[in-house]
């Protein structure tokens, strides 16, 4: 993961910008529970899970720009 952050004043007017950016190896997916039960064992059968996939490589980001004024009081 790598990110960037940088600012820039005019007078009482800051301008904000932040960038962040990575790759996710065997990101996690959403799956159904694995293996075989019985009708007497309590199970959601539509429950999902999180497990990781091999790969699975996927790219995320943020872009964040913002500003604040300075009153002078």
């Amino acid at each position: 993961m790598a990110q960037v952050d940088a600012s820039r004043s005019f007078g009482d007017l800051t301008l904000l910008l932040s960038v962040m950016g990575g790759l996710a190896f065997d990101a996690l997916e959403l799956r159904g529970p694995i293996g075989s039960y019985s009708s007497s064992q309590v199970i959601d059968s539509t429950a999902e899970i999180w497990a990781p996939v091999a790969g699975n490589t996927q790219f995320f980001g943020r872009i964040v720009f913002g500003g604040k004024y300075r009153l002078g009081l």
